[in-house]
């Protein structure tokens, strides 16, 4: 048995969960489920911004470890071991963290691509130009 469980077990004098009984008024963890629950909101949170600022495609073995600690966080949480849950939920945002400032910086550099594809107009102008031009399959975007 974990060791928080046996001492949130005896601060409420109970020899097995089996002896929580109906209108009882039992001493729970709260600071620790507080922080927990702080701690997987923040994470979600990061890892939606990073999701957002292009995470999945520049660096998407990042993403997945945040999302995976995340996971594993709220499967702790559901057995009721906060310590663990807490320290997932830190692990997972720090990871989202990482994935959001990676993806910020590689989100602002200038690539190129090709024009494969199109359904619809696709258009395009250089600075100089005042309109627009339509853009055949295999142009160069940049």
């Amino acid at each position: 048995m974990p060791k928080r469980i046996f001492q949130h077990r005896k601060k409420n004098n109970l020899k097995s969960p089996g002896a929580i009984k109906a209108n009882m008024t039992l001493i729970l963890p709260d600071q620790i489920i507080t922080q927990a629950n702080n701690k997987l909101k923040a994470a979600r949170q990061t890892i939606d911004e990073a999701s957002k600022a292009g995470a999945k495609i520049f660096v998407p073995h990042k993403v997945a470890e945040a999302i995976q600690l995340q996971n594993e966080a709220f499967i702790k949480r559901k057995a009721g071991e906060w310590d663990t849950c807490f320290q997932l939920a830190h692990s997972a945002l720090e990871k989202a963290k990482e994935a959001l400032e990676e993806s910020l910086i590689q989100s602002n550099i200038a690539s190129e691509a090709i024009l494969s594809d199109k359904k619809g107009t696709v258009q395009s102008r250089k600075p100089s130009d005042d309109i627009w031009n339509d853009l055949p399959v295999n142009s160069v975007l940049i």
